[in-house]
Parts: structure tokens; C-alpha cells; sequence
């Protein structure tokens, strides 16, 4: 069973207590209904509780919520506050006014989206040659890594990154990579595909001051942190897609790049170590 997240969802929340809460936050969609993959994304995983279950101790959940979740009615309490508490409420309802912001700014790109041709195929296969080759739209995407629903599904990712302020990290530029690198292109002519100006540029201020776009940094929030298990779905798609175009699947590669889940695994033993070597000393 599963729901999409509704102006009614903070008070039906706050009603449980911890734990049947994060059970039906796991329940929750926040953009489509039961969609399974990379499109969608749980309630559960924007608060990173995709790590916990209920075999955790009340301890461990308040260790792990107070060291990601920002204080109070700011992040944590929409975790740790009582049933029927108005800490609780007051937390998921701003969650609920940054989605709504998202969805009006989603739907303003989705517009510019609209120019391109996402079909990315011939419109008529039984004329001829050149017929068909001006039938193929001259405003396609140009992107030759993934396709315009890749791009929609990206920044709608970005957009919740940057709205939905409750992380105490700030957010990895990767998010923004990801995003440019999979939206498609305005190209300059007809000739030139692969050539033009981006439809998304990363310009944005409250960004992550380090300079590193690795995936192994473990100082500022990462793609991987969020949705790992959509990652990994996401390189599945792809590879089926790059299989059907009669390409090769993408299985490695020495940077960071979108499809490649394995930088998921990397992250999380490297950030696992550095946090039991500083409980060390």
C-alpha cells in the first residue's frame, strides 16, 4: 500500500507515534502514486531513514536524527516530536510549503521541456529518407547520456534539495552536475546535435564550499546519501536503454557520473570508516 503526500499528511503523521510514523513516511510518496524507480522518492528517503528499521534502539534513532536533521521544528522534530505534538505538526507543515513551492517551479520547467521533442524518433517510417529526416523535430534534446524524463526527474531532485532545508550538511554541487549533465541541449543548428547551451546551468549560492564533485566527500550532503537504492535503479534503466539504442552499457568509469551506482558503494564504506576512526579518538 502507498499514498502520495497531501495537505492532510503532517496531521495524519504527528498522530503516530516515532516509529509507526517512519513506517507510514516509508508509505508515502511524494510525487506519484505507488510509482516504483529512480522517478519517485519516499517520504522516508529525504529524512535518510532508508538505514533505519525497527529493530533500532529509541537511542540509535535519536543519535542518528540529531546528527543529520537540523534542531527542532526545523527537522528533528518531525522525528522525534510526541504524537499529536504541535512541534510535530509545525515541522511537516513547512516540509509541506517548500513541496508546494517545489511543484509550481516543476511545473514552470516541465513547460520548457514541452519544447523539446522527447519521442526522440522518426515520426513517419514510410516515407522517405530525406522526408523523414526533416520530420524529426530540430528542437530534440541533445544530450547524447539520458533523455528529457531523465532531466525532469533530476531537477525535480534539485529542486527538493535546495527547498526542503531539514540537513544539517549543505548540499553536494553533484546534485547540480547531474542535473546539467542530464538535461538536453539547445542546439546551435541543425547540424551541430551535440553543441549548444544547456537548458539547466548550475548558479547557486548555498552550495557546499568544497571544491570537490567526488562522490567519495563525505562533507556535504551527496545524491548517494538520498537515494542510493534509486541510483542503482537508475543504472539499471539506463543500461537497459543504452541496450536498446544497440550501445554498450555503461559498467565503469574514473569519474562521477550519474549512472554509475558503484560510487554509492565507495561512499558509504569510506564515510562509514572516517565516522568509527573519529568515535576513536
Amino acid at each position: 500500500m502507498c499514498h502520495v503526500w497531501n495537505k492532510g499528511s503532517p496531521s495524519e503523521l504527528c498522530a503516530l507515534n516515532r516509529w509507526e510514523r517512519i513506517k507510514r513516511m516509508d508509505e508515502l510518496s511524494l510525487f506519484t502514486i505507488c510509482a516504483e524507480g529512480f522517478s519517485n522518492l519516499q517520504l522516508s528517503d529525504i529524512f535518510q531513514l532508508n538505514v533505519i528499521n525497527n529493530h533500532e534502539s529509541e537511542s540509535s534513532l535519536i543519535s542518528f536524527v540529531e546528527r543529520h536533521l537540523k534542531l527542532g521544528q526545523l527537522g528533528q522534530s518531525c522525528i522525534l516530536g510526541d504524537a499529536h505534538s504541535s512541534e510535530c505538526l509545525i515541522c511537516f507543515e513547512r516540509l509541506g510549503t517548500s513541496l508546494e513551492k517545489l511543484e509550481k517551479t516543476f511545473w514552470s520547467f516541465s513547460q520548457l521541456l514541452q519544447r523539446f521533442d522527447c519521442r526522440q524518433q522518426q515520426k513517419d517510417l514510410e516515407k522517405e529518407n530525406t522526408i523523414k529526416q526533416q520530420q524529426i523535430s530540430t528542437t530534440r534534446p541533445f544530450s547524447p547520456n539520458t533523455t528529457c524524463d531523465n532531466c525532469a526527474e533530476w531537477y525535480r531532485k534539485w529542486l527538493l534539495v535546495n527547498l526542503v532545508e531539514i540537513w544539517k550538511r549543505k548540499v553536494c554541487i553533484n546534485w547540480c552536475y547531474y542535473t546539467q549533465l542530464a538535461c538536453p541541449h539547445l542546439a546551435t543548428n541543425k547540424v551541430v546535435e551535440f553543441a549548444g547551451h544547456p537548458v539547466f546551468l548550475c548558479r547557486d549560492q548555498m552550495l557546499s564550499n568544497t571544491k570537490s564533485t567526488s562522490a567519495l566527500d563525505c562533507s556535504c550532503l551527496h545524491p548517494c546519501d538520498l537515494i542510493r537504492n534509486k541510483i542503482a535503479q537508475f543504472t539499471v534503466e539506463s543500461e537497459q536503454f543504452n541496450s536498446s539504442s544497440k550501445k554498450q552499457p555503461i559498467t565503469t568509469t574514473t569519474f562521477d557520473f550519474f549512472h554509475v551506482s558503484a560510487y554509492c558503494q565507495k561512499r558509504e564504506k569510506r564515510c562509514r570508516a572516517k565516522i568509527i576512526t573519529k568515535k576513536k579518538n
